[in-house]
């Protein structure tokens, strides 16, 4: 399992990483902490079923988010967009790294399915790990914001 887990991390590295150059035009950068839990915060998350069982967070603020939807929707920098735009930005992004993550993860003849991506907001939240065995976090930085993902994993009992 913990080699499993070791490739899983791995994945959803080079997914985040893969999704933001195709997507956004824009390099992760890998970092001890990022500043993700000072303001406002938004969290996608996807799940998946199957050989492994698990959920992919990322969160950023909220100002970050609506940064990463402006460019991602071709607005202009100082152009508003509504909550629901960057909600479904959100749950894209992370639809996105998910995906090509279960992908990643087939060609190892490990199958899953993925659930629908929902998006959270609140102020100063942490995801804590209740039913998995592992718990993984991986910090960014980006184009003068954070990125923090969270990768929650439970091997399905053969």
């Amino acid at each position: 399992m913990v080699d499993m887990i070791e490739k899983v991390e791995s994945f959803v590295k080079m997914s985040a990483v893969e999704v933001f150059s195709t997507m956004l035009s824009l390099d992760l950068e890998e970092v001890e902490t990022s500043a993700v839990a000072d303001q406002e915060q938004l969290a996608g998350s996807v799940g998946f079923t199957g050989d492994l069982n698990g959920v992919v967070y990322l969160m950023s603020n909220a100002a970050f988010v609506q940064s990463l939807t402006r460019r991602m929707l071709g607005f202009e920098q100082e152009d508003e967009c509504d909550d629901s735009l960057v909600f479904d930005t959100l749950g894209e992004l992370t639809n996105m790294v998910v995906g090509n993550t279960k992908s990643r993860m087939s060609s190892y003849s490990v199958n899953c399915v993925l659930t629908v991506p929902s998006v959270v907001k609140g102020h100063r939240f942490e995801i804590e790990s209740l039913r998995f065995q592992d718990h993984r976090r991986l910090e960014f930085k980006c184009d003068g914001g954070g990125l923090r993902i969270e990768i929650l994993l439970k091997k399905t009992a053969e």
